[in-house]
């Protein structure tokens, strides 16, 4: 995906919080090691990036492309697209999110499973805690607002 185009998605970066807050809490873990944030030269899109270090030592990059919401900010009623390396991501969110339009990269690199379950069945839009981290992250120092 080219990070210049447009942010489409059916999906706000508010409804990933809301799904990600129903099924696991608003449990984060891990630390922000760098962000950064770039805007678009149309400026009708940002996008954020960062490392996380997990709480198990593992080094996540997580990208979130926002566009601007109704009222020209980015919020979480902004639509947005994003992407992480860790597992949960790629093999329960990633192609759930690219249904709605929400993932910056295709990754169907399918898991096998040991009990023959799916990954996520009920087909919930959310994100990884590495996302949910890196978004509490932003709208604690400022860069995002509700």
């Amino acid at each position: 995906m080219d990070l210049n185009e447009s942010v489409t998605s059916r999906l706000t970066l508010g409804g990933l919080v809301n799904n990600y807050t129903k099924l696991y809490g608003s449990n984060v873990g891990g630390t922000i090691v760098k962000s950064d944030a770039v805007e678009d030269k149309d400026k009708t899109a940002k996008t954020f990036t960062a490392t996380v270090r997990s709480q198990t030592g593992g080094i996540h990059p997580v990208t979130i492309k926002l566009g601007k919401d109704r009222n020209g900010a980015y919020t979480l009623a902004s639509p947005c697209k994003v992407d992480c390396n860790c597992p949960t991501y790629i093999f329960r969110n990633n192609e759930v999110l690219f249904k709605y339009g929400a993932s910056l990269y295709t990754r169907f690199t399918k898991k096998p499973s040991k009990t023959g379950r799916k990954a996520n069945p009920e087909n919930i839009a959310t994100c990884c805690k590495h996302i949910y981290n890196y978004i509490s992250f932003l709208m604690r120092r400022g860069d995002m607002h509700r």
